[in-house]
C-alpha cells in the first residue's frame, strides 16, 4: 500500500471496531492492479445502499444492522477510498465510484453524508476538468446528483470558488449549470447566505467567453430575480449595457416560445371554397386552348409545394391585370379564368367537389412540368444556374483544400505522436536499463561488502583460534590472552553491527527499487493506453477524411453533369437568339411596307394641305395656352435640372461601383454583346429611318401651317404612323428586355434609359449629360 493509504487506515478502525462498510473501504484502497476487486467492492456497497433504501421505504425505518452500517462516522471513513477511486486511471473504476457516490447521496440523508460530501466534493470538481471524456461525463452526473440531494454550504461554496478561479471552459460551464440546479431545487433559506456571492458569480458568468455559459447564466439570472425581486437593481448595477440588451432579448424570445401555439390543420370536409370537378375541368380546358392559341412564350414562377402533398384548387390567389398594350397568356393552373368564378354558387343539381379529380391532378402536373421546363430553358435561368454551379464548385474546391490541409495536419500530428511514442519508449527503456544497472551495481557492492565482512569475520575467528591455542601454552601470562579475547569480541560485535546495517540498507534499496519499478510499469501501462486511444482517434479521423473526400468527389461528378446540361441549355438559348434575329428581319420588312404607307400618307397630306387654314385661329389660342404651360414647365425644368445634377452625382458614384461589375460581366458575355451590338445597329438604322420620316412629316406640316388657309381645316396626323411608332417601340422594348435577360447588366441599362428620357425632357442639357455618361 501507499504511504497516504496507510495513514488513513486509522479512520477505518474506529477504536478497534470494524464492519462491512469499513471492510469495503479497505478493499478500495488496494493497489491499482486490483481494479476488479475495487469494482466488486463498489458493487457490494451499492447493493447495501439499495437494501437500506428498500427497507426504509417498506418499514419506514431501516433495520438496525443496516442503520448501524451507515452511521456518519462510517460514511466519513469512506473519504479516502472515494478520493483514490475517483482519481484512478481506469475509467471503469471512476464510473463505478461516481455511480456509488451518487447513489449514496440520494439514499442517505444529508446529516449522514454531509461530512463525506464536504471532503470529497473538491476532488470531484478538480477531476471535472480532466481530459478523459468518459470520466468527466460520469463525474458531471455525480455532481448533479449531489447538488440535488444535499443542499448546503459545503456544496455551493466550492462551486462558486471554482467558477471564479477556473480557466477551463468546460469546468466553468458545468459550475454555472450547478448554480442553476441549486437556484432551481434548493429552498430560499439554504440560499440566503449566498445571496451576495451569487450576484457576483451571475454577473461574471453573463460576460463569460463561452456562449453556452452565458446562456445558462441568463437562466440563473431569471431564477435569482424570481427568488429575490428586491435585488434587481443591485444585480443590474453590476451588468454592462450589452448584457442587459441580451437579457431583454432572451426574455422576449422565451415569451414568444411560450405563447406560440401551432395552428391546427383544418379537416378536408370543412373547406368550402373549392371548385366542382365539372366547372374546374371546363375552365382548365378553356385555358389550355387559350395557351395553345397564343404564339408568344410565357414564363411563370413555379410555386413551392411540399413533396407528397396534393395541390388543392382555390380561388384565393391574387390576379394582377396585364399591362396595357401587351399580350398576355394564361398559364395552366387550377385557378379559374376569372377571379369571381371560384365564388359562384353551384347549381342545385351539382354538388361541390372537395377533392380534385385524377384527371384534374394529372393535367395540373403536366402543366406545371411544362411551365418548369419552359422556365428552365430561358437564358437567364441557365446562366444563373451556371454561375451558381461555378460558385458551388469553388466552395467545394475550398472545402477540398481545407480537408486536404486538415488531413496533412493530422498526418503530421500522427507522425509527431509516433515520434513521441518512440521517444517515450526509448526513455522508458533507458530508465529501466539505468535502474536495473544501478540496482545490479548496488547489489554487487553490497555483496562485495558482505564478502569482505565475511572474510574479516573469518580472519578474526582464525585469530581467535590461534589465540586460544596460544592461551593453552603455559609460557604466556593469563591476563594477556583475556585482554586480547575481549578486544576481539568487541571487534566482532562492531563487525556484526556493520553487517546488519549493510543488510538493512540493502533491503531498503531493494524496496525502493521495487517501488520505482512498479511506478515505472504503471506509467508505462498508462502511456500505452493513451497511445492506443490516440491511435484509435487517428484511425477514426482518417476514416472520416476518406469518407468526406469520397463524398466531395461524388458531388464533383454531379456538378460536372449539371454543367454539361447547362451548356446544352445555353446552346438552346443561342438558338432562341437566332430566332430573335429572324424576327428583326421580319420587322425590317414591315418597316419597308410602312415606308410605302408613309409615302401614300404624304400624298394625302399634300392634297389636304389646302384645307388647313380654318384652324389657324384655334391653333393660335392653343399656342397661347401652350406658352403658359411652357412657362410652368420651365419652372419644372429648373427643378429637374437641380434634381438632375444631384442624380448625375449619385449616378457617377454608382457608375464607378458598377464599372468593376460591368468589366467582369463583359469578359464572360463578349459573344452575346457582339450579337446584341448587331441587333442594336439594325434597330438604330430602323429608328433613324423612322425619325427621318417623322421629321419630313413634321416639316411639311409646319410649312402648311405657315402658309395658312382660312377656309379649310387642318387634318390630324396619320394614325398609321402612330401605330407604327408604338408597335416599333414595343418590339424594341421586348428585344431590349430579351438582351437584358441574356446579359446581367440590366441595372446599368435601366439607368441609361432613364438618362435618355431625362435628355428628351431637357434638350439644352443633352450635351452635358452625354459628356458625364461617356466618362
Amino acid at each position: 500500500m501507499r504511504g497516504d493509504q496507510r495513514s488513513d487506515l486509522s479512520l477505518m478502525t474506529l477504536g478497534g471496531r470494524t464492519n462491512a462498510v469499513l471492510e469495503l473501504g479497505k478493499r478500495l484502497l488496494q493497489p491499482d492492479d486490483e481494479w476488479k476487486d475495487k469494482c466488486a467492492a463498489l458493487t457490494e456497497l451499492r447493493q447495501l445502499l439499495a437494501d437500506f433504501a428498500r427497507l426504509h421505504v417498506e418499514a419506514l425505518d431501516a433495520a438496525d444492522d443496516l442503520a448501524s452500517l451507515f452511521t456518519p462516522e462510517n460514511v466519513q471513513a469512506l473519504t479516502q477510498p472515494f478520493r483514490v477511486t475517483l482519481t484512478d486511471l481506469r475509467s471503469t473504476v471512476v464510473r463505478e465510484a461516481c455511480a456509488t457516490l451518487a447513489l449514496l447521496a440520494r439514499t442517505l440523508e444529508p446529516a449522514r453524508c454531509k461530512m463525506l460530501v464536504r471532503d470529497v466534493f473538491p476532488t470531484l470538481l478538480d477531476a471535472r476538468g480532466g481530459s478523459n471524456k468518459v470520466n468527466t461525463a460520469a463525474i458531471h452526473s455525480c455532481v448533479e446528483a449531489i447538488v440535488d440531494a444535499t443542499p448546503g454550504r459545503f456544496v455551493l461554496a466550492p462551486v462558486l470558488q471554482v467558477l471564479e478561479t477556473s480557466k477551463n471552459r468546460e469546468v466553468r460551464e458545468s459550475c454555472i449549470h450547478y448554480v442553476y440546479l441549486a437556484l432551481e431545487g434548493w429552498s430560499s433559506a439554504a440560499l440566503e447566505r449566498f445571496r451576495i456571492p451569487l450576484q457576483t458569480a451571475i454577473a461574471a458568468s453573463l460576460s463569460d467567453a463561452s456562449s453556452k455559459g452565458r446562456e445558462k447564466a441568463r437562466d440563473c439570472y431569471w431564477k435569482y430575480i424570481a427568488l429575490w425581486p428586491d435585488e434587481v437593481e443591485t444585480l443590474n448595477a453590476l451588468l454592462a449595457d450589452g448584457v442587459k440588451k441580451h437579457l431583454k432579448r432572451s426574455r422576449k424570445e422565451a415569451d414568444l416560445e411560450t405563447s406560440f401555439k401551432p395552428a391546427k390543420r383544418r379537416h378536408l370536409a370543412t373547406i368550402t371554397n373549392t371548385l366542382s370537378s365539372k366547372s374546374t375541368a371546363k375552365n382548365l380546358f378553356a385555358e389550355a386552348d387559350a395557351v395553345h392559341s397564343n404564339k408568344k412564350p410565357t414564363q411563370r414562377s413555379s410555386s413551392r409545394q411540399k413533396p407528397g402533398v396534393k395541390p388543392r384548387a382555390s380561388g384565393d390567389k391574387k390576379m394582377t391585370p396585364p399591362a396595357p398594350g401587351t399580350q398576355t397568356s394564361t398559364p395552366r393552373s387550377r385557378i379559374p379564368s376569372t377571379p369571381t368564378s371560384a365564388l359562384k354558387k353551384p347549381r342545385e343539381g351539382d354538388v361541390p367537389s372537395k377533392i380534385p379529380s385524377p384527371a384534374h391532378i394529372h393535367f395540373t402536373r403536366t402543366a406545371e412540368t411544362e411551365s418548369t421546363a419552359n422556365r428552365q430553358h430561358t437564358p437567364t435561368y441557365l446562366e444563373s444556374k451556371f454561375t451558381q454551379l461555378i460558385e458551388e464548385k469553388a466552395s467545394l474546391t475550398k472545402k477540398l483544400d481545407a480537408q486536404a490541409h486538415q488531413l496533412q495536419q493530422l498526418q503530421e500530428q500522427i507522425q509527431m505522436m509516433q515520434e513521441e511514442k518512440q521517444i517515450i519508449n526509448s526513455r522508458n527503456k533507458d530508465a529501466m536499463v539505468a535502474t536495473m544497472a544501478a540496482h545490479a551495481d548496488h547489489t554487487a557492492t553490497q555483496q562485495e561488502i558482505q564478502y569482505q565482512l565475511a572474510e574479516q569475520v573469518a580472519s578474526q575467528e582464525a585469530e581467535i583460534d590461534e589465540l586460544r591455542s596460544q592461551s593453552s601454552s603455559p609460557a604466556q601470562s593469563p591476563q594477556q590472552p583475556e585482554q586480547e579475547i575481549s578486544q576481539l569480541k568487541n571487534d566482532l560485535a562492531s563487525l556484526t553491527e556493520q553487517l546488519q546495517a549493510a543488510t538493512a540498507k540493502l533491503d531498503a534499496s531493494s524496496a525502493e527499487a521495487g517501488d520505482e519499478l512498479s511506478a515505472l510499469r504503471s506509467e508505462k501501462s498508462a502511456l500505452e493506453e493513451r497511445l492506443a486511444a490516440q491511435s484509435a482517434q487517428v484511425e477514426e479521423l482518417t476514416e472520416q477524411q476518406s469518407a468526406a473526400v469520397a463524398a466531395l468527389e461524388e458531388q464533383k461528378r454531379e456538378l460536372a453533369s449539371e454543367v454539361s446540361a447547362l451548356k446544352s441549355g445555353q446552346s438552346e438559348a443561342m438558338a432562341q437568339c437566332s430566332e430573335k434575329s429572324e424576327r428583326v428581319a421580319e420587322l425590317e420588312s414591315e418597316l419597308s411596307a410602312l415606308t410605302e404607307q408613309l409615302q401614300a400618307a404624304t400624298a394625302k397630306l399634300d392634297a389636304s394641305s389646302a384645307e388647313a387654314g380654318d384652324e389657324l385661329s384655334a391653333l393660335r389660342s392653343e399656342k397661347s395656352a401652350l406658352e403658359e404651360r411652357l412657362a410652368a414647365q420651365s419652372a419644372q425644368v429648373e427643378e429637374l435640372t437641380e434634381q438632375q445634377s444631384a442624380a448625375v452625382a449619385a449616378l457617377e458614384e454608382q457608375k464607378r461601383e458598377l464599372a468593376s461589375e460591368v468589366s467582369a460581366l463583359k469578359s464572360g458575355q463578349s459573344e452575346a454583346m457582339a450579337q446584341c451590338s448587331e441587333k442594336s445597329e439594325r434597330i438604330g438604322d430602323t429608328t433613324s429611318v423612322g425619325d427621318v420620316l417623322v421629321g419630313e412629316m413634321s416639316s411639311r406640316a409646319v410649312c402648311d401651317r405657315r402658309r395658312g388657309f382660312p377656309d379649310k381645316a387642318m387634318p390630324k396626323a396619320p394614325i398609321s404612323l402612330r401605330r407604327f411608332s408604338l408597335a416599333f417601340a414595343r418590339d424594341r422594348s421586348e428585344i431590349e428586355d430579351e438582351e437584358r435577360r441574356i446579359n446581367e447588366a440590366n441595372l446599368l441599362k435601366r439607368r441609361l434609359r432613364r438618362q435618355r428620357e431625362v435628355s428628351k425632357i431637357l434638350p439644352n442639357e443633352k450635351h452635358r449629360f452625354n459628356l458625364t455618361t461617356s466618362k
